[in-house]
């Protein structure tokens, strides 16, 4: 199963959104914003912290622009793994208010809130995300290190394929247990019909070799009899088959009783 490793980058600055790009394709570059914590530019020199990773990149400079490029995706049938989303982006949406609508179209999406200015708090933020997403997003200050993105970006890109594949590991094996349990019901009525069957050629045997009508009539009403006991396990089947599956919203994180 190949990994998901497509990030949408939304900020309105183009240098910022340049340096999300270099930091994240491997390439040597100064950063966007320097950080104090940050080594000089001929420290940095030598291989990209990215290494030889490759990221599928979604830069947007509006949070309207960001929700669109989601929308593509989803429409070609793939989905958006994590972002970085800058808070403050002009006269549009905001960032939070982008990843909110993102979460409608993509809600297993990892996300790190970027600001410069603690407009928002933690406790903001995890109130409007509720209990649900908080192990899906995380915060991050400007001026940023390209250490920092790097990380952020390997830590949501393997959240989220690890409970994707849990998730489709548990499908696999419910559809596993479920050929299981019709293999165990072919079985069973295999084996009913078969004895239904060793009845019915024998009674009709006996009837076909019997001189006496009152006892030929008795062998053909055991082969009636057999023949609506196989009739009835065959609507069963049939009813079986047509059942529709009942469907009711729970929490994914509530354990299946």
């Amino acid at each position: 199963m190949l990994e998901n490793r497509t990030i949408v980058i939304v900020d309105d600055e183009p240098e910022t959104l340049k340096g999300y790009q270099e930091f994240l394709t491997g390439s040597q570059a100064t950063p966007a914003r320097k950080s104090s914590r940050q080594k000089s530019d001929t420290e940095q020199s030598g291989s990209s912290p990215s290494g030889s990773e490759q990221y599928n990149l979604l830069l947007a400079s509006s949070g309207e622009q960001a929700v669109e490029l989601v929308r593509q995706e989803l429409t070609q049938g793939r989905k958006v793994a994590a972002g970085f989303f800058d808070v403050k982006l002009g006269a549009g949406m905001d960032g939070i208010q982008t990843i909110q609508e993102i979460r409608q179209l993509m809600p297993d999406i990892h996300c790190v809130i970027v600001t410069a200015y603690h407009d928002r708090s933690i406790e903001d933020i995890h109130k409007l995300f509720g209990e649900d997403f908080k192990d899906h997003w995380d915060y991050l200050n400007k001026p940023f290190t390209q250490g920092e993105i790097v990380q952020k970006a390997r830590q949501m890109i393997a959240a989220w394929n690890r409970k994707n594949k849990i998730e489709l590991l548990h499908q696999q094996l419910i559809r596993s247990e479920r050929l299981s349990a019709i293999g165990q019901i072919a079985r069973g009525v295999g084996h009913e019909f078969g004895n239904i069957l060793l009845r019915i050629v024998g009674k009709a045997d006996l009837a076909l070799m019997e001189k006496d009508a009152a006892k030929i009539q008795e062998h053909i009403k055991v082969i009636l009899s057999a023949a609506e006991r196989a009739g009835g396990i065959a609507r069963n089947l049939q009813t079986f088959s047509k059942s529709e599956p009942q469907f009711k919203q729970g929490n994914i994180n509530t354990p299946l009783e």
